[in-house]
C-alpha cells in the first residue's frame, strides 16, 4: 500500500528537450551572424583592412610549394579576386597566368617508351657498377685497413703506467710550480692522448691516476730534452719500455718513455733542445706517443702547466 502512494519521478518531456536545443541553435546562429556583420562593417569602414588581409596572403605565397600547389592556389585566388572586380595579388614579387604554367612546373606529357627502353640498361650499369667496387674494395680492403689501423695507433697513443687512485696523493701535485728557465717542448706537435691526472687505464681498464702527460705523435720523432741537465737513467721495463731520466736544478728531472731508442748515454750532460731519443710505443702503450713526466724532490707535477709557455 505505500509503494502505491509513494510519488513517482517526473519524466523529462522529450518537448522541453527540443525546445532547449533549438534556442541554444538559434542564440548561436544569432551569435555568428551578428560577428560576421561587425566584420562586415570593419571592412567597409576601414580601407586597410583588405590591403592588410592581400599582403598578408602574399606573405603567405612566399613560402617554397610544389608548383602543382601554386597553380591550384594561384586559380582560386584569381577567380576569387575575378568575381570581384579587382586585380589579382602578386605571388612572391612575380604573377603568371595560370593557363600558362611557369617554367619548373611538371610536364603534364610523359614519354614511357624511353624509359621502358632504358630500364634494362640502368640495371645492367648498377650490376656492373657494383661488381667493380666489390672488385676494388677486395683488392684495397687489407692495404686501407692497414693504413686506418696506423693512423688510429699515432692517434690513440696512451700508455699503461699509472699509479693507484688512494696512493696518488701521496707523490703528486696539481699545484703551480714555477721554473727559472722556460722549457723546450719534447715533441713537436702531436696530440694530448691522456694527460695528467685521474682516468681509466687504456691497458688494465682499472681507474688509476696518470702519473705523466701522453703526446701522440708518428713512430721515430725527436725526442728534445726539456731543460739543461745531465742523464741520470737510461732503462727498460715491462711498463715504461725503452726510458731515459734526465736531472735537472732545483731538484727536478723530466721523464721520457716508450721509447724506440735511446739515443743519450746515461751521464752526458745535454742543454735544452738537444735529441735525447726517438718516440716509439714499447712498454705498456696503445700507439706511438711520448710519456712525458716533470717531478720535482720526488713530486709528479703536471706537465702541461710548464708545456704552456714553452717554445
Amino acid at each position: 500500500m505505500e509503494e502505491k502512494n509513494r510519488p513517482r519521478k517526473k519524466r523529462p518531456n522529450k518537448k522541453e528537450k527540443g525546445d532547449w536545443f533549438l534556442s541554444v541553435s538559434l542564440v548561436q546562429i544569432a551569435f555568428c551572424a551578428f560577428f560576421c556583420l561587425i566584420v562586415f562593417v570593419c571592412a567597409k569602414t576601414n580601407p586597410d583592412a583588405r590591403e592588410s588581409l592581400r599582403a598578408d596572403f602574399s606573405a603567405l605565397m612566399q613560402w617554397s610549394i610544389a608548383s602543382e600547389d601554386v597553380q591550384e592556389v594561384a586559380a582560386l585566388v584569381r577567380e576569387y579576386f575575378t568575381s570581384s572586380g579587382e586585380a589579382a595579388p602578386v605571388f612572391g614579387g612575380f604573377t603568371y597566368n595560370v593557363d600558362d604554367p611557369p617554367e619548373d612546373a611538371a610536364p603534364t606529357e610523359t614519354t614511357s617508351a624511353p624509359e621502358t627502353t632504358a630500364e634494362p640498361v640502368t640495371k645492367a650499369a648498377k650490376k656492373a657498377k657494383k661488381q667493380q667496387k666489390a672488385e676494388t674494395t677486395t683488392t684495397e680492403a687489407p692495404q686501407e685497413k692497414a693504413r686506418k689501423k696506423s693512423e688510429k695507433a699515432q692517434n690513440d697513443g696512451a700508455g699503461g703506467e699509472d699509479v693507484t687512485a688512494l696512493s696518488a696523493k701521496e707523490n703528486t701535485s696539481f699545484s703551480p710550480t714555477a721554473v727559472t728557465v722556460p722549457i723546450v717542448r719534447p715533441v713537436r706537435g702531436g696530440r694530448y692522448s691522456s694527460r695528467f691526472g685521474y682516468r681509466t687505464n687504456p691497458i688494465t681498464h682499472v681507474y688509476s691516476f696518470h702519473t705523466g702527460l701522453d703526446i701522440a705523435v708518428p713512430l721515430g720523432t725527436k725526442i728534445h730534452a726539456a731543460f739543461h741537465g745531465q742523464v741520470r737513467a737510461v732503462g727498460e721495463d715491462e711498463r715504461a719500455g725503452k726510458y731515459i731520466i734526465l736531472r735537472h736544478d732545483d731538484g727536478m728531472e723530466t721523464f721520457y718513455c716508450h721509447c724506440s731508442r735511446i739515443v743519450a748515454v746515461e751521464g752526458d750532460t745535454v742543454d735544452a733542445g738537444d735529441v735525447i731519443a726517438r718516440v716509439g710505443s714499447t712498454g705498456w702503450s696503445t700507439g706511438p706517443h711520448l710519456h712525458f713526466e716533470v717531478r720535482k724532490n720526488g713530486e709528479r707535477l703536471d706537465p702541461l702547466q710548464f708545456l704552456e709557455d714553452g717554445a
